[in-house]
């Protein structure tokens, strides 16, 4: 029996330090991924672009090229030669496109952007695992957390529809390299979640930085003031966060650990921005949202700034790269890139900035609520010791608000601020907001206690929240969860905290809002309102 010679390994990449290179260092690294193509990979795009340019002009050959015969059959790729057309659609003449009418869309596929993503994920572990080992080489060190992990197509699919029935059923679609347990998200750099809005044609990324404790999303296009954009992703970070992330009750307690932001509002930072500073890169076409995506997610996997690249970067760059590195099953060898160090939490942050939106609510002016049928009126309030719950009720939104109010400064709720941005995004230009929250010590909710299903939609209905029935039919720790969260959103926006929680959260707040104000407003003498301090994300009602 003849022995043969394993093949040599493929070359990978270095994990640089950031701290070590100049910013034109760091740039030049960066912009790799756009550097336009050479030798047979630049032949084969060419090739691959004038064959889909003819093949849209006949319907056999578009059926027969496009549809039935698969262009890659390797994992975790299999894509058609339908993926590889819409991949190069910018070098496809209108005229063929247009001729047989094949291109109603051509946006890029499901089935690229989430492979495209997935190759990301395998490369970048491979890196930095051989970096970790090799840091570690003099330690016993047996088992090392996994740098980037995908959440599968079928699971973000049906986030989109609807809340997940079990735990089991949203866990079971998270591939990665080896086991993921719950346990060991926490250590994870991002967990990427691509994904299309409600028409079915835009793609954006969201997804979790679980080890630097914030979240994310990345759109292209602006903030259209027609509809509140944010409400649907928000909806699905909540199914990713309170399923995914492992922890109970007790911890969201712990403000510190509790309180996660979320950054994002990628193209505009919103109608209010009160600056000179820029937008970002930005949309100005129908079909470049999932090269966006995937670009976005590859440079936070890899370290790379998030604006070190314009639209103008994809016809010629980063478009024919992807198909070139599909052909070469990933990023080793010729398409090898070295990556940069990771945050490894919020010590690593950078500077802050002001809220972006105008529309901050005020904090209701003192006894506001006292006046609708509040019990804790005229009733000394005092402040329950940990684990003990009082009356055993949950307070509505205007007892909490009383309760809180009678409490010595140096006891009352601190104002949630905005934090430190994270290094991979500009404070010039991403907007951030509250998305975790701790329980309020106002509410008078019992981590000890078990509370029946029942005794958890009242305090929902009582208080009250928005959305409340449709997470009740969940598993009870997920709907208690949401539940607390909500509540936190709430309560802030009561408070009137400079850092606002994400649109999408509390929604019930403004309606209870206008019947505080119109239930109360008649029957104040403006002497006994408190004295309201102006700032910047936070005007006076």
């Amino acid at each position: 029996m003849s022995s043969q010679n394993p093949p040599p390994a493929r070359t990978i990449g270095r994990v640089l330090k950031r701290s070590d290179l100049t910013t034109d260092e760091q740039a030049k690294i960066s912009r790799v991924q756009f550097k336009p193509l050479t030798g047979r990979p630049k032949q084969l795009w060419e090739h691959w672009s004038r064959l889909m340019a003819h093949s849209f002009e006949d319907d056999a050959a578009v059926m027969k090229v496009l549809w039935d015969t698969p262009f890659l059959k390797k994992v975790p790729a299999e894509l058609t030669w339908l993926d590889i057309a819409f991949i190069c659609y910018t070098k496809i003449s209108e005229e063929a496109t247009q001729a047989q009418g094949h291109v109603d869309d051509p946006q890029i596929s499901k089935n690229v952007v989430y492979s495209y993503i997935r190759m990301i994920c395998r490369y970048v572990n491979d890196v930095r695992l051989k970096s970790r080992k090799e840091e570690a080489q003099n330690q016993q060190q047996e088992k090392f957390p996994v740098s980037c992990g995908l959440v599968n197509r079928s699971l973000i699919q049906k986030l989109s529809g609807k809340v997940p029935d079990t735990e089991e059923e949203l866990t079971a679609g998270i591939p990665s390299p080896g086991d993921w347990p719950k346990e060991d998200m926490l250590q994870n750099d991002y967990i990427f979640a691509p994904s299309l809005d409600k028409t079915g044609f835009h793609f954006a990324l969201m997804g979790i930085a679980p080890k630097q404790k914030f979240i994310f999303t990345m759109d292209s296009v602006a903030y259209d003031p027609r509809y509140n954009k944010w409400e649907f992703p928000s909806q699905k970070l909540y199914n990713l966060l309170l399923f995914l992330l492992p922890g109970n009750l007790d911890d969201k307690n712990n403000e510190v650990e509790a309180n996660w932001n979320v950054f994002g509002q990628w193209a505009e930072r919103g109608l209010s921005k009160r600056d000179e500073s820029p937008n970002c890169c930005r949309q100005r076409d129908g079909y470049n949202c999932a090269v966006f995506t995937m670009t976005n997610a590859m440079c936070l996997a890899f370290g790379f700034e998030l604006l070190s690249y314009s639209v103008e970067d994809f016809e010629d760059g980063k478009r024919p790269r992807i198909a070139a590195e599909f052909d070469n099953d990933g990023f080793g060898g010729d398409f090898a890139s070295d990556m940069f160090d990771l945050p490894t939490g919020r010590a690593d942050r950078v500077g802050t900035a002001p809220p972006t939106r105008a529309d901050s609510p005020a904090s209701p002016v003192e006894e506001t609520v006292h006046a609708i049928g509040n019990p804790l009126k005229r009733k000394h309030l005092t402040r329950p010791q940990p684990g003990k719950a009082g009356d055993g009720r949950i307070r509505s939104a205007a007892e909490a608000w009383a309760y809180e109010q009678q409490l010595p400064e140096d006891l009352k709720p601190k104002p949630r601020l905005p934090e430190a941005y994270p290094p991979q995004f500009d404070s010039k230009i991403f907007s951030q907001a509250g998305f975790l929250y701790a329980i309020p010590e106002s509410i008078n909710f019992d981590t000890k206690k078990d509370y029946s299903l029942e005794e958890l939609k009242d305090a929902c209905e009582l208080f009250p929240l928005v959305g409340w029935a449709e997470w009740s039919t969940k598993p009870k720790k997920i709907f208690t969860l949401w539940m607390l969260n909500e509540m936190g959103a709430f309560m802030s926006r009561a408070r009137g905290d400079p850092l606002l929680p994400m649109e999408g959260l509390a929604l019930g707040f403004d309606e209870w809002k206008k019947e505080q104000d119109a239930a109360n407003g008649p029957k104040r003498s403006p002497r006994k309102c408190r004295k309201v301090v102006v700032s910047e994300g936070n005007p006076s009602l």
